[in-house]
């Protein structure tokens, strides 16, 4: 017989206070197994844990599955609050009952979605230092914008009958 949701996080709640040493963001096959078990016991999937956390759905998956060794300080400090139960009565109360089926951006290519993640990752590296983060996010404005007007530039000429490639002076390209 499976036991009841509260003794599930009970039982997660001692294994975290039995820990060896307190989290300092060194994923170890414990810690790994210690995230899965509170994050089952609690109902949520990795979706929604990585909504409360604000951090990235890969990033919890990595964290579970053990593709990296040592968490972002910042992620650290979210995983061990996380670990601790500081986010349990959230869970717990109800408040965050929606069920998520899909992110809003599941339905984009797989390779616009690494890049959002790679701009994110950079964007919270950069928080001890707010400059960059503002030029990241200016310079990320100003790329798109960029690649947007050469996209419609090239529409414009397919739509007029130009390929827009460069052909040479016998009309070749």
């Amino acid at each position: 017989m499976s036991e009841t949701q509260p003794e599930a996080l009970q039982q997660v709640d001692n294994n975290i206070a039995e820990a060896s040493c307190p989290f300092c963001g060194t994923l170890t096959a414990e810690i790994r197994e210690l995230i899965r078990r509170k994050r089952r016991s609690l109902g949520i999937s990795r979706y929604r844990l990585a909504n409360i956390l604000g951090v990235c759905l890969s990033t919890v998956c990595k964290w579970e599955r053990g593709k990296i060794d040592v968490c972002h300080p910042s992620h650290a400090r979210l995983l061990a609050s996380f670990l601790r139960g500081h986010y349990d009565q959230h869970f717990k109360s109800g408040k965050d009952s929606v069920a998520y089926t899909s992110p809003p951006w599941a339905s984009l290519p797989g390779e616009v979605i690494h890049c959002l993640e790679r701009a994110t990752a950079i964007y919270r590296i950069c928080s001890p230092h707010p400059d960059l983060q503002a030029g990241l996010v200016d310079g990320l404005d100003d790329l798109i914008a960029g690649t947007l007007r050469k996209a419609l530039a090239r529409t414009k000429g397919d739509s007029a009958g130009h390929t827009g490639r460069k052909e040479d002076a016998h009309g070749k390209d």
